[in-house]
């Protein structure tokens, strides 16, 4: 199930040096840098398709009926 658990009290007494600090820092929105585009080819009734998206998987059935291919 879940990974086996350390006790932080021993190892506080073993550590050389401990660190502690707060870091902050505001919102940063995912934010892709590239243009949003797609190319399809068709030859010899294949299709090749390159498309600018995180999800190729949910993309095929549309890309695949959008040209009237099967998936």
């Amino acid at each position: 199930m879940g990974r086996p658990a350390g006790d932080i009290e021993q190892g506080e007494k073993q550590a050389v040096a401990i660190v502690e600090e707060t870091y902050l820092n505001s919102y940063v929105a995912h934010a892709p840098m590239e243009t949003h585009t797609a190319t399809a080819i068709v030859e010899n009734a294949r299709p090749r398709c390159g498309a600018s998206t995180q999800a190729p998987y949910m993309a095929k059935p549309m890309i695949a009926q959008a040209l009237g291919f099967p998936e």
